[in-house]
């Protein structure tokens, strides 16, 4: 579809300095959350992996922490063995 079909359709100016300032402070504020929500998911996983080794040696089912964390029994035997 060509634009100069359809009058109703204008093409963007090619020089937008705003639009690319704006665009730039939002890819660095982007990527700096990114990074920090990577950091949380990571202490995230550690703080479960270490909850599901402990409920395992003070005796509780592979299957009962599998079903109460919503994992695989595979899963969870792979954080166990780990």
């Amino acid at each position: 579809m060509n634009t100069a079909d359809h009058p109703c359709i204008t093409r963007p100016k090619r020089s937008a300095p705003e639009a690319h300032s704006q665009l730039t402070a939002f890819a660095e504020e982007y990527a700096r959350r990114d990074s920090e929500l990577r950091r949380l998911g990571e202490r995230l996983r550690g703080d479960r992996d270490q909850a599901i080794r402990k409920a395992y040696k003070d005796g509780l089912p592979m299957a009962d922490i599998a079903r109460i964390l919503d994992r695989s029994h595979q899963r969870i035997s792979q954080i166990v063995r780990s």
